[in-house]
């Protein structure tokens, strides 16, 4: 991969793929992003047992080349591939109980829309210590479990369930906006099944349950050409500032969901964003990093999965730095200009949603 951008200096060179680092190390930066990015390629290219290096000149631009090995493909793998993609385009089966435990109302509304669409009986539920009551009443076939809530968390609820109902069979998907393996490996161990990464897609949402619903149960409707709910970027060094809202890419998601949903997502948005926000000026405040970044990881998320790019990318951003309380502070009055743009772009999405529906 080759550009003619500006170059790295050779001295900076040895050190690009490291966290947090940028080629211009000074406080004002002329480019934006976290530094994260080429760790985040390099760390992937290590998993998979590849090389990856970079070639530069202030004056002629960046060479990165990458080697990756791969198998080639047996007549048997392709054989798997074929079987699977038609066993979710043409089975059938019973629709399933799902429980939702997850506090934030757009990501619960989101998961709900989708699910019912998919012809499943949704029950949510907003925190851990509801979850494990609800499974004690009604044992559920699957459950999606959201990591952070309050009176007790995903991974406490998850716990719970299975020591104390012993419940091992019921499949538990656990629902994050974090993205690092570590993490996810952790879930795991406390006995979730498989993790699902926030914003999703319509067909991951799919294509998990049916790796994991219970014999019989396992078929949802045939993927859709849904895109991604939102691609929360941490731009290169060169990218310009995301849209505040993706147009074309709301649009195709209201009409996977509905419109009558979109209204009652975009009725309740704004004050999950008003609220998110108050709770970020708190944290500056009292030099909290903790509820800063709990309040970024709901925004990142949210906001995201409701294509409002601008102040998600912003959330990602602050809550990379969150132990930073100068530096939050000093991104305050930015935040608040992209929850107001936000918030303006919602509302026309809401007056054009309910047009529709007159």
């Amino acid at each position: 991969i080759e550009d003619t951008g500006v170059g790295i200096a050779a001295d900076r060179l040895p050190v690009i793929f490291e966290r947090f680092t940028q080629e211009d190390t000074s406080i004002t930066r002329k480019y934006g992003g976290s530094g994260l990015g080429l760790s985040i390629v390099k760390s992937l290219v290590d998993l998979m047992g590849g090389h990856i290096s970079a070639a530069s000149s202030q004056a002629g631009g960046t060479r990165f080349d990458v080697t990756l090995s791969f198998d080639s493909a047996t007549a048997t793998d392709v054989d798997r591939i074929r079987m699977r993609s038609r066993d979710q385009s043409t089975a059938t089966s019973r629709p399933l109980k799902i429980l939702v435990a997850e506090d934030n109302m757009v990501n619960a509304m989101i998961a709900q829309s989708f699910l019912e669409k998919f012809g499943h009986r949704v029950r949510h539920v907003e925190n851990g210590a509801l979850a494990v009551r609800a499974v004690a009443i009604e044992v559920p076939d699957m459950i999606f479990m959201d990591i952070h809530m309050p009176e007790m968390d995903g991974v406490a609820a998850t716990r719970t369930i299975r020591a104390e109902t012993g419940l091992y069979s019921v499949p538990i998907i656990g629902l994050t906006a974090e993205a690092f393996t570590e993490s996810h490996a952790q879930f795991i161990d406390a006995g979730m099944d498989d993790v699902l990464t926030k914003p999703f897609t319509e067909d991951q949402l799919r294509d998990i349950i049916v790796r994991h619903a219970p014999p019989s149960a396992a078929a949802v409707p045939s993927p859709s050409t849904v895109p991604p709910l939102a691609q929360i970027c941490n731009p290169d060094e060169d990218a310009e500032l995301p849209v505040i809202g993706d147009n074309a890419e709301f649009e195709k998601f209201q009409s996977a969901v509905g419109v009558e949903n979109i209204i009652r997502l975009l009725e309740k948005a704004p004050d999950m964003l008003r609220e998110m926000a108050m709770k970020l000026h708190a944290g500056a405040a009292a030099g909290d990093a903790e509820q800063i970044g709990a309040a970024m990881h709901t925004v990142k998320g949210s906001c995201g999965s409701l294509f409002a790019g601008r102040i998600a990318n912003e959330a990602a951003q602050i809550e990379t730095i969150a132990t930073d309380i100068d530096a939050v502070r000093q991104r305050l009055s930015i935040f608040d200009t992209h929850v107001d743009d936000t918030i303006r772009w919602w509302q026309e999405k809401l007056d054009q949603a309910r047009s529709l529906q007159a």
